[in-house]
């Protein structure tokens, strides 16, 4: 193999891999910030469903209604309130029951005050929560599909991005590596 070449494969090798390093932890923390986000979606629709339900007192038919609604245009929160007791006192959509809570679940999260966790592809948040002098727990649960299809099209756009660069790397490696060894003009006199 020729030396240019050698050169030309090394240049793009090493720039490929410091891409692929600054490429793979743009990604990582897109994922690791979506899954925040969520959470934090997922709690402030928690709350925000035991204030309606609690506090506003909206009956469970009016919410539940609610919640069917925007489950046919959006993938909605799925709620479920209990006591400390276990009592389940308001549930968005019990046929569909994603999280299926338990008594050692909600145990845990009584203890822990806040638990994040995943069921299948759903992310959960188990929050205990206060209202009145009286403990509550409070389960929501969704799919985050708008946020996974933008790491998808992330993910293909780092991965068209980091090809063409590629690509440009070699031929301007080669470019500059034939450049570098031509041999010099006999007339000047470097």
């Amino acid at each position: 193999m020729k030396i240019r070449n050698r050169l030309s494969l090394l240049f793009t090798f090493i720039t490929a891999s410091i891409l692929l390093a600054f490429a793979s932890v743009i990604y990582l923390s897109a994922i690791e910030n979506r899954e925040k986000e969520f959470y934090a979606s997922l709690k402030k629709e928690a709350v925000t469903k035991a204030n309606l339900f609690l506090n506003a007192k909206v009956d469970s038919k009016t919410l539940q209604s609610i919640y069917k609604n925007n489950r046919a245009t959006l993938n909605e929160v799925e709620v479920a309130i209990y006591n400390t007791s276990f009592n389940l006192l308001y549930h968005d959509a019990v046929n569909i029951d994603v999280v299926k809570e338990t008594k050692p679940m909600l145990d845990k999260i009584i203890q822990q005050k806040e638990l994040q966790f995943y069921q299948k592809d759903w992310q959960v948040v188990g929050l205990k929560y206060k209202f009145q002098e009286k403990n509550y727990v409070i389960t929501a649960a969704a799919y985050d599909e708008y946020g996974y299809k933008k790491l998808q099209n992330l993910r293909q756009n780092i991965i068209i991005v980091f090809i063409i660069s590629i690509l440009f790397i070699y031929i301007a490696g080669r470019f500059f590596s034939k450049k570098a060894f031509e041999p010099r003009c006999r007339q000047c006199k470097h």
